[in-house]
């Protein structure tokens, strides 16, 4: 009975793999056909109809390095709005004092409101650009941005690429776990739609956020910025696309200690579940069926070898493609060692979401 329920899951396994791998190749073909539309002023993005809108709340320790890398942008952007989630370190003082070639305004979020939602929000209402392109204060953006999306065919929302950099043995876990969740978005929007954002690198149509803004829905939730405005463009059958330009990438830092790598993955699953996508909601309990499948059968049967083997095999396959476009693949090198482990990851972040409330920033996101 056993080998039956091996032999079903090895094939659900292989499916499953291939599945995703198949949609990857799509996903690139579609990309790389919108990127050969004929140019015209219509259908290629410009520059200075684009705000930028920055939320920060403490980032004194990141603003240097964004500050850095935004003032060697070439062409730039309409404007740059910051907006201030009630900071009590040297953040503000680090932006007021840095020289820019183009606009730069601070904004300081009413006494009343909190949390990235409403400051992006207010930030959103102030600026004039047509186009809204949502940062994070802890990136590092390429000198070429703009160039290359000056390259880059106009959707109504437009998912840019986002890379984590790692310092030791638990960042690349969590550089690879979170490559391995943009590779399955990828996967997601060359066969069906796409089920994530990334605030930390988003654009999209000002006038049709603000029609479709849902958060008298979810204001009370004040993470989730990102997989919420997706779903309000999705709901409204508006046009999505996205990017994997490499000039498009924007660096973050992978979380460096256990906490915190704990935290943010849980704002994630928390934010997910809460946005009502059951088709996200599906794909991530495929996802959970083959890891603990795969320690399942580590468990309860004689193979335990060949378990682990197929394992590694199955996530170098899903994994390969996407390292090597974002010229990471020095990671691969890891990919063993995250197979064995996360299965066990993916247990304990289940278990742990059910009693751990995520904190970002000393708040409680959830209550």
């Amino acid at each position: 009975m056993i080998n039956i329920y091996l032999y079903t899951f090895i094939d659900f396994s292989f499916a499953l793999s291939i599945l995703f791998f198949v949609g990857w190749k799509l996903s690139l073909m579609k990309i790389w056909t919108k990127s050969k539309v004929k140019k015209s002023s219509k259908q290629f993005y410009d520059s200075s109809t684009i705000s930028v809108v920055i939320p920060f709340r403490n980032e004194e320790k990141n603003l240097q390095i964004l500050l850095e890398s935004i003032s060697k942008l070439h062409p730039i952007p309409k404007e740059i709005i910051f907006v201030n989630d009630h900071s009590d370190d040297n953040s503000v003082n680090m932006i007021e004092n840095f020289d820019l070639e183009f606009p730069k305004v601070v904004l300081n979020l009413e006494e009343s409101d909190f949390g990235k939602k409403k400051a992006l929000r207010q930030g959103i209402n102030f600026c004039s650009g047509d186009f809204i392109l949502c940062w994070d204060a802890d990136i590092k953006v390429k000198k070429d941005f703009f160039a290359s999306l000056e390259k880059t065919a106009i959707s109504e929302i437009l998912l840019l690429p986002v890379k984590m950099k790692g310092k030791n043995l638990l960042s690349f876990f969590a550089e690879i776990d979170f490559y391995y969740i943009n590779n399955l978005n990828v996967s997601c929007f060359g066969l069906f739609k796409p089920i994530l954002a990334n605030g930390a690198n988003l654009l999209f149509n000002k006038n049709s956020f603000l029609k479709n803004d849902s958060i008298q829905k979810h204001g009370q939730i004040t993470s989730g910025d990102d997989v919420f405005i997706l779903n309000d463009f999705k709901r409204d059958k508006k046009s999505v696309s996205m990017s994997l330009d490499r000039n498009l990438i924007v660096d973050t830092n992978a979380p460096s200690d256990f906490n915190e790598f704990v935290m943010q993955r849980l704002r994630w699953i928390k934010k997910t579940n809460r946005v009502g996508d059951s088709f996200a909601n599906f794909i991530g309990i495929l996802g959970i069926l083959y890891h603990i499948g795969f320690l399942l059968l580590f468990i309860l049967i004689d193979y335990s070898f060949a378990v682990i083997l197929l394992k590694m095999l199955l996530d170098v396959i899903v994994l390969t493609s996407f390292l090597f476009k974002i010229k990471h693949s020095l990671l691969l090198v890891f990919v063993p060692l995250f197979s064995i482990i996360y299965p066990f990851y993916i247990f304990f972040i289940a278990v742990s979401s059910l009693f751990v409330k995520p904190e970002w920033k000393e708040r409680v996101l959830y209550k």
